[in-house]
């Protein structure tokens, strides 16, 4: 059961990892994009969703280092 949970909470910390690197890649790319459209109307929609991202990003880092914390504490172990 241990051993299960641990995989559970490695696997989620993995899928976590990925979501933010790839999150934030796609953040990088709509701040540059919007950087070549300046001054018309779609580059503030591009650059609005990019903030959204870094938000769900820093929250998702939050969970991380949540997860971080309870696998360190519970088994010994940390990312």
């Amino acid at each position: 059961m241990n051993e299960r949970l641990q995989e559970a909470m490695l696997g989620r910390m993995v899928a976590l990892c990925t979501s933010i690197t790839n999150l934030t890649m796609s953040a990088d790319e709509l701040v540059r994009s919007a950087d070549l459209l300046d001054g018309q109307p779609l580059a503030g929609a591009m650059r609005d969703v990019a903030r959204q991202q870094r938000v769900k990003i820093l929250e998702m880092e939050g969970q991380l280092a949540a997860l971080n914390v309870a696998l360190t504490d519970r088994f010994g172990t940390e990312l």
